[in-house]
């Protein structure tokens, strides 16, 4: 599965980010513990929006504490995937996050 996901993240390097972003959407279910590790461990911040959006395009309630994860990331575009992704998502649990976002401190204006 590792192997799949970074032949996926090479694609987006390469400039094909559709069908990269379709391809990490399309991974079954049970890659989804390895995407989140490539999320925790990937330095550049564009594949981290990727992967957060690969992951909350599952549409899934079981990614939310993922996403609350992902909206305290300091890479703008991170944490804006993460709240496109909890706004999708539309529950209690996303809403429980995004009002507890309110107070975040960003570091830059």
């Amino acid at each position: 599965m590792a192997s799949e996901i970074a032949d996926l993240i090479e694609k987006f390097h390469s400039g094909d980010e559709d069908d990269a972003l379709h391809g990490l959407i399309e991974l079954p279910d049970d890659a989804l513990p390895e995407l989140i590790n490539r999320f925790r461990s990937e330095s550049l911040g564009a594949i981290r929006a990727l992967l957060v959006k690969a992951i909350w395009e599952r549409r899934t309630r079981s990614v939310i504490p993922f996403l609350d994860e992902a909206l305290q990331d300091g890479d703008e575009e991170v944490w804006q995937e993460s709240l496109d992704g909890l706004v999708t998502l539309a529950s209690p649990e996303a809403l429980a996050v995004l009002q507890s976002a309110r107070t975040r401190r960003f570091t830059e204006e």
